[in-house]
């Protein structure tokens, strides 16, 4: 009785062995994995830093001629709706002076 309670005991012991060896691999494992994104943690901070100042330097750069273009559109859109009511005002002339007709060019 106590040889059977000895060798169950001993295989339990021999079970826990190797889950003790299974669990130290997979405490490996996880170590290298942490450590990989780590690095890749470090890796993305340091692009981070580098893309602000990229951002910066482009809103320095870019900025006043974006603010420009926005203006230069405006004074577009503001030439062409003169163009547009001008040229009315001409095919309005056409056709008080010469009899001119639109649809019948």
């Amino acid at each position: 009785a106590i040889a059977s309670v000895i060798d169950v005991l001993r295989g339990q012991l021999a079970q826990l062995e190797k889950e003790i060896v299974a669990d130290r691999a997979g405490v490996k494992a996880y170590q290298v994995e942490l450590q990989h994104l780590d690095r890749q943690k470090v890796e993305a901070e340091e692009r981070l830093v580098t893309n602000r100042e990229w951002a910066k330097q482009f809103d320095r750069d870019i900025g006043p001629f974006e603010r420009k273009y926005h203006t230069l559109t405006l004074d577009i859109h503001s030439l062409y709706e003169n163009a547009r009511v001008e040229h009315g005002k001409g095919i309005e002339c056409l056709m008080d002076a010469f009899d001119y007709h639109p649809e019948f060019k």
